[in-house]
């Protein structure tokens, strides 16, 4: 008689499921990228986004001769980033990059700056420059960076509009090209077909080639002997006449 199971007494009872809270693991956030001038150029040529954000973490960082002070200082001069870029001897490529890095002390330094200027309104910085009556207070510098901000979106949607042109102009080009493939590949089909039948004609000639030189064999084995007797039969007359 076989012993009963013994079973222990962490296996009896009621189901347990665990007490671990469960955590989600799926990283739902969106991250944005924004490309520069020249990234936006590589990426209409054909190059991935990962392989452009790949080179921007690889490439070295190069040291700036500019400092946050000095931004704020032009900037609160309602100064445009062209015109920064400019006058620190910077492109507009390279002032982007150290400000892409920097935006968070830059928005400080900047909100620290212009509740400065509220408080004493008669300068322009910690300087002591005075203001001229007639230029715009700080309270309107606002107004001019929407402004430029208003201007970079339209330049975005323009450049967008016309990268999506370019992106309709390679769809039709691959779908002629891969009407041009699958033609292409229905030709090779077909010229393998025909090459496979002529090898079999040719290998069927081959053999019937075979076969008509056995029977040429044989037929001339068959024409020696009478050869012989004919030759046999002159012989004979030429001498009895």
């Amino acid at each position: 008689m076989a012993s009963p199971i013994k079973l222990s007494p962490y296996k009896m009872g009621p189901l347990r499921f665990g007490t671990r809270p469960y955590k989600e693991t799926w990283d739902t956030s969106v991250k944005t990228t924004k490309l520069t001038l020249d990234e936006l150029e590589q990426y209409k040529a054909g190059k991935s986004i990962d392989e452009i954000l790949r080179e921007r973490e690889n490439m070295p960082v190069k040291k700036l001769p500019i400092t946050i002070e000095q931004y704020v200082e032009l900037k609160l001069q309602n100064k445009k980033e062209k015109e920064i870029a400019a006058e620190l001897g910077l492109t507009e490529q390279q002032l982007w990059s150290w400000k892409h890095s920097r935006k968070e002390k830059i928005a400080k330094a900047l909100e620290i700056a212009q509740n400065e200027q509220k408080d004493v309104p008669d300068t322009y910085s910690t300087r002591g420059v005075e203001k001229r009556e007639n230029e715009p207070k700080s309270a309107e510098k606002p107004v001019s960076e929407i402004e430029e901000l208003k201007k970079e979106i339209e330049n975005l949607k323009k450049e967008v509009i016309d990268a999506h042109k370019q992106i309709t102009e390679w769809q039709g080009k691959y779908y002629e090209l891969d009407d041009q493939f699958n033609y292409t590949l229905q030709a090779k089909d077909q010229a393998l077909k025909l090459n496979a039948n002529l090898e079999n004609q040719l290998q069927e000639q081959s053999k019937e080639i075979i076969r008509l030189n056995e029977e040429i064999n044989l037929l001339n084995k068959e024409i020696y002997p009478l050869r012989q007797l004919t030759y046999l039969k002159l012989s004979r007359e030429v001498n009895l006449a």
